[in-house]
């Protein structure tokens, strides 16, 4: 990885603590995609972050949502190394917490 600028994709990134989430791995050096179903919200902390972010429109509650976002951070930004959920619930909602392994 040496050389090569890794990429974060951060759920709920267009809130309050995942826009924290998300200024704090760019400032480390990442790429990263504001991902939230909330488009102006993503777009907000990524114009806020600047070059280094994009902004993703999707809901990740579900299992195609998850790979239809993953699929629109790598066509924007590459292969996605770290993933950032500001819910414990991605893509299983309505279940508790303790079956969602």
């Amino acid at each position: 990885m040496a050389g090569q600028q890794r990429v974060a994709l951060i759920t709920g990134g267009g809130g309050g603590i995942g826009g924290a989430m998300c200024a704090a791995v760019a400032a480390g050096g990442a790429k990263v995609a504001v991902v939230d179903r909330d488009e102006a919200a993503a777009r907000r902390v990524a114009d806020g972050i600047g070059g280094s972010a994009v902004a993703i429109a999707a809901d990740v509650s579900s299992e195609d949502g998850c790979a239809a976002a993953t699929a629109a951070v790598e066509n924007a930004l590459g292969p996605v190394d770290s993933f950032g959920h500001t819910r414990v619930d991605c893509a299983r909602s309505g279940q508790p917490i303790g079956e969602a392994a």
